[in-house]
């Protein structure tokens, strides 16, 4: 009866592990060449420049390994944004808008930022009327390489609209309206900021997690 030969160290590692860590090497690098050729490449535009929010758009460059869609609050078709200004105010009582306008309760002593914008509905098809609240601030990093996947960045949700209908106990339908195609409508949304970051982005969708068109502001300075 023949033994077989017992493998030594020297020859498990040769003849398994050296193939197995090739692999491994050629696998991670596979995985970096395709994470770079396929990179998520957010859209950046500056205060007084339309940004052109189209749904095909945004899904034809979703990247679906990464989910990297905006989420646009329409079912279909194009709407053109733009921010037309921007003011920071050390408070809302220097804005001059009475709390009682505003969507929330907030600080009255913290900064607060007012946008101008201009909404004009190119051929969308909406769900139910327009959501104004079509945007919020975030960290100008969040849009930095990678960042554009990182959902954990300082952001701000609006708390006023400048065109809401009248609020009561039985209707707070506060940033609905009607834009129908074709239609342009000028307004103003409020954020109230506790921690500034040193500077924004009005990033507009409704997906919290990626980062992909949004309007470069920059660091505010106070106007009053």
């Amino acid at each position: 009866m023949v033994r077989k030969q017992k493998w030594s160290n020297q020859k498990i590692a040769r003849n398994l592990m050296f193939p197995l860590v090739g692999i491994l090497v050629l696998l991670v690098a596979g995985v970096g060449a395709f994470c770079l050729l396929n990179q998520p490449k957010p859209t950046l535009f500056s205060v007084g420049q339309a940004l052109e929010m189209s749904v095909e758009q945004d899904q034809e460059t979703a990247v679906p390994i990464f989910g990297y869609t905006a989420g646009f609050p329409w079912a279909s078709g194009t709407v053109r944004l733009t921010v037309d200004s921007t003011h920071l105010y050390s408070s809302i009582e220097a804005v001059g808008i009475d709390p009682a306008e505003f969507d929330a309760t907030v600080d009255s002593t913290a900064p607060f930022v007012l946008l101008q914008i201009t909404l004009e509905n190119v051929d969308a098809q909406l769900y139910d009327g327009m959501n104004f609240a079509v945007g919020r601030l975030i960290s100008a990093q969040a849009f930095e390489g990678w960042n554009v996947l990182n959902g954990d960045y300082f952001t701000q949700a609006p708390v006023y609209f400048s065109d809401h209908p009248p609020i009561s106990e039985e209707s707070r339908d506060y940033f609905k309206g009607e834009l129908p195609p074709g239609a342009t409508k000028t307004f103003q949304l409020g954020f109230s900021i506790v921690e500034m970051p040193d500077e924004l982005v009005f990033e507009v969708g409704t997906n919290g997690t990626a980062h992909k068109y949004g309007i470069f502001l920059g660091g505010l300075t106070p106007v009053a």
